[in-house]
């Protein structure tokens, strides 16, 4: 059986039902930018990861690997990798979500 995608019309990350998204200011980056981000389902959902093949790798890609291994279906919430934040219309998402400048929600 072969799925077929179809595009939604002005669709983002957070286009299908049960996920939210948000962005905040983490003091990673200077001039007050967002540099968090974080994507949630209502319930546990489907994962991947892609993963370096490199001999070397950060503790946070051994962590991940093993947490995908340990625990498949069962992830709830992505803190997805700052290379993604270059796409202009992903990042648009999680600016969308960000709390308001002056504090209010």
């Amino acid at each position: 059986m072969t799925a077929t995608l179809v595009p939604i019309a002005d669709g983002s990350i957070t286009s299908p039902q049960g996920f939210t998204a948000a962005a905040a200011h983490a003091g990673l980056k200077s001039g007050g930018a967002l540099d968090v981000a974080l994507l949630v389902s209502a319930s546990s959902c489907a994962t991947a990861g892609v993963f370096t093949r490199n001999a070397v790798r950060a503790a946070p890609v051994v962590y991940d690997h093993d947490l995908l291994s340990e625990r498949p279906g069962r992830v709830r919430a992505v803190a997805p990798h700052r290379e993604l934040w270059t796409d202009p219309e992903y990042r648009a998402v999680f600016e969308h979500h960000a709390p308001a400048q002056d504090g209010s929600a």
